[in-house]
């Protein structure tokens, strides 16, 4: 197996979570970071996952999302988490560039892995391009 390699580190690019209720969660991270809070131990470098892993493990919440998770035949990983962030700043209209970048990758290695995450929708970017073609067209 070849050996990936390994992301880099970066500026965090928060982005809003939303709640079930449709409102923007308000973890208040970047102001926690600049007080100087503690955050969790992460391990050392490319022991993330593993540290991630046996916290999660270790909580209840996490087994609870697991277990529903199953339920509903998908599939809940520390790595969800990345791949929601994927996926969310895709449904923002976020440009691939500026997500592969804000993960820490290139925009070939974030279309290898998170690809499905791109939003369809191109039969309707090309109609609403010829819509506004159309506009100057009969001016």
């Amino acid at each position: 197996m070849e050996r990936k390699e390994r992301t880099e580190p970066r500026e965090l690019c928060p982005l809003a979570l939303i709640g079930a209720d449709g409102k923007a969660v308000d973890f208040k991270l970047l102001e926690r970071i600049k007080l100087g809070e503690d955050l969790p131990y992460l391990g050392r470098g490319g022991e993330v996952a593993m540290t991630m892993n046996t916290r999660f493990r270790r909580w209840d919440l996490w087994q609870r999302y697991r277990k529903e998770a199953k339920r509903i035949k998908q599939v809940c990983v520390p790595y969800s988490f990345r791949h929601r962030y994927a996926k969310a700043s895709h449904s923002k209209g976020l440009p691939l560039p500026n997500i592969a970048e804000s993960m820490g990758h290139t925009p070939e290695v974030h279309m290898q892995n998170y690809a499905r995450f791109k939003p369809s929708g191109t039969k309707e970017m090309y109609k609403k391009a010829n819509e506004l073609a159309a506009i100057y067209i009969d001016d």
